[in-house]
């Protein structure tokens, strides 16, 4: 097997290092046990590097160009994702970047493309993934968190647990159901769902050591357009 790097990845390494060296203090130790496990006094920090990837377009970088990104090869952005956790960068874009991002290219409208993919390229828009609930962790085919269409809309109703950086999140890309109960996998839907929304209400949860990191988030009679559905 061969492990050596090509200028490419090379090239992307000399890029982002100055970055990191720039951003980050001397001596930096990391924020938390993950990338996206950034603490309260982390958070400026995390959001300024998040500006300064996304000037550079590295903050997506794998994304199309025409949706903020560089068109990067695997290796390549492999690469820079190497450097980064070799300098223990905090980010508060993971979610963004990796999981949204793909998901609304794939499958997203031409509305939610033009409107979600530039604030997270160019903004570095922040986003919590709603998946997890109390009894439907690993297995999501349990939840019971419901979206139901009334004419123009989507009313959700539920209840997420586990839910990283909704305290500090614009949008959430919600796993609801929308068929019955019987329908496990099969009635589920994607939705994305803005953290201002009125019915939503977010509450700390605390590790053992005492940090807030995570979240439980519920909804009550939470109405989003239907074009929000993926």
């Amino acid at each position: 097997m061969d492990f050596s790097q090509t200028p490419e990845m090379e090239s992307i390494r000399g890029e982002i290092r100055p970055v990191l060296a720039d951003a980050l203090p001397a001596g930096w130790q990391g924020s938390g046990f993950l990338p996206m496990d950034v603490r309260p006094e982390h958070r400026e920090l995390a959001q300024a590097l998040d500006r300064k990837l996304a000037a550079k377009r590295l903050i997506a970088p794998a994304w199309p160009s025409e949706y903020g990104g560089r068109g990067l090869t695997p290796y390549e952005q492999f690469a820079l994702y190497e450097e980064l956790g070799y300098a223990l960068a905090p980010r508060l874009t993971t979610i963004s970047v990796d999981l949204v991002g793909p998901i609304l290219i794939l499958y997203g409208s031409d509305e939610l493309r033009s409107r979600h993919l530039p604030t997270i390229a160019n903004d570095a828009a922040v986003w919590c993934q709603g998946f997890s609930e109390p009894g439907a962790g690993s297995d999501l085919t349990s939840l019971r968190t419901k979206a139901v269409r009334k004419g123009d809309v989507y009313i959700i109703n539920g209840h997420k647990l586990w839910t990283s950086m909704a305290h500090w999140s614009e949008w959430m890309i919600l796993l609801a159901r929308t068929g019955d109960e019987d329908s496990r996998g099969r009635g589920l839907s994607l939705f994305v769902l803005p953290m201002a929304a009125p019915g939503i209400t977010v509450r700390p949860v605390y590790d053992a050591t005492n940090e807030h990191m995570l979240n439980e988030v519920f909804f009550e009679d939470v109405e989003i357009p239907v074009e929000n559905r993926i």
